[in-house]
């Protein structure tokens, strides 16, 4: 069954994204399992797994497995009792790096999601600058949840692109899993010409091409130019409608305007694969 993959540390920010991922999982039609990595690492010197598990004596190891299961449990009754669903989540603990087991576990299964929190002092310009490996590595989709965000199933996304071949084959991606839903998808982009011809005639033929591809129509496409930005983005802020923004994996680690426009709104950020 398709999937929602959400790595915990069992905090305030990892308790809201899990809360998010059930709302949506419940409207998409996806389970969810919650993942805690342990690092143990942390708890010894080594350079390695192996290396590690023979520094630590083998009772250590079984302590901290417990108290993580402990932990877990308290972590998934303290969910279910405060926000009543009939969702089950499933549970997974294993030992590792963190990126090297969600790279296990996307592999191994059919997620659809891979949710990721984000904390009070770690915004999403700190995720973007500082979590390439994961966005680089990972297969599917990567949804990364600002702290204190309630859900709202978007009536309309913002997709910013920059007119790449990455950013199409995102967009059509994007379309593909939500059109059930008919949001409204507005393509937005940082211009150097605005009013141009050539410009025009480019961002004409990028919409024809998404609906060529999807047969879908609720589609528009917003210029604007560095000026406008803070602008622009005042505007989205106060859109009821909106509650989420998109991008194609290689905007996200490339493109400083996308993810300018990205910190700027403060919203979920889907970060879509550019894989058809």
């Amino acid at each position: 069954m398709r999937t929602i993959l959400i790595p915990t540390d069992f905090s305030e920010s990892a308790e809201n994204s899990v809360l998010f991922s059930i709302k949506l999982a419940e409207k998409l039609g996806l389970k969810v399992i919650l993942l805690h990595v342990i690092e143990l690492y942390k708890y010894a010197s080594g350079t390695s797994d192996a290396e590690i598990l023979t520094t630590l004596p083998e009772k250590d190891v079984q302590y901290i497995e417990n108290k993580v299961n402990e932990t877990f449990d308290k972590h998934i009754s303290n969910i279910k009792e405060k926000y009543r669903f009939i969702l089950p989540l499933e549970k997974k603990i294993s030992s590792g790096h963190l990126l090297n087991e969600l790279i296990n576990e996307i592999s191994s299964g059919d997620i659809e999601y891979l949710v990721m929190a984000l904390s009070e002092n770690r915004d999403i310009e700190f995720f973007l600058n500082n979590n390439s490996s994961i966005l680089n590595e990972v297969i599917c989709p990567v949804l990364i949840i600002p702290p204190k965000t309630t859900f709202v199933f978007p009536e309309k996304i913002l997709f910013v692109i920059d007119f790449r071949k990455p950013d199409l084959t995102s967009v059509i991606n994007l379309i593909h899993n939500f059109t059930k839903y008919q949001p409204e998808i507005v393509l937005v982009y940082l211009s150097n010409k605005p009013g141009s011809f050539d410009e025009e005639l480019m961002r004409e033929g990028f919409k024809q091409m998404i609906i060529d591809n999807t047969a879908y129509s609720k589609i528009s496409i917003q210029p604007c130019t560095e000026k406008e930005l803070k602008k622009i983005t005042v505007k989205y802020s106060k859109d009821e409608q909106l509650s989420l923004i998109a991008m194609s994996k290689k905007a996200a680690i490339e493109s400083r305007r996308a993810k300018k426009i990205a910190v700027m709104l403060n919203l979920p950020l889907l970060i879509c694969t550019d894989n058809k």
